[in-house]
């Protein structure tokens, strides 16, 4: 087993446990709270909640991506 391998079974395994669901909905909780631009004070703080948004979504994608890049390697190596 290699260490792409070690990664993607550490990773499911983390996807599987409930502290990762439990931070899942944490997240979805903070970008509803996030989304509401009515507490912006200025340009400043408006560019501040756009990053943590992104940061936010790559978060709740990463699950996904990963998904899609194991089976990438899979389809790979059965070429």
């Amino acid at each position: 087993m290699d260490n792409l391998d070690k990664y993607f079974d550490a990773v499911r395994d983390m996807f599987l446990s409930d502290g990762w669901q439990y931070f899942l909905q944490d997240l979805n909780r903070f970008v509803t709270e996030a989304n509401d631009i009515r507490a912006v004070r200025d340009a400043e703080d408006l560019f501040y909640k756009q990053g943590q948004l992104n940061v936010a979504e790559f978060v709740l994608g990463f699950e996904e991506s990963i998904k899609t890049a194991q089976q990438a390697q899979e389809d790979e190596e059965t070429e």
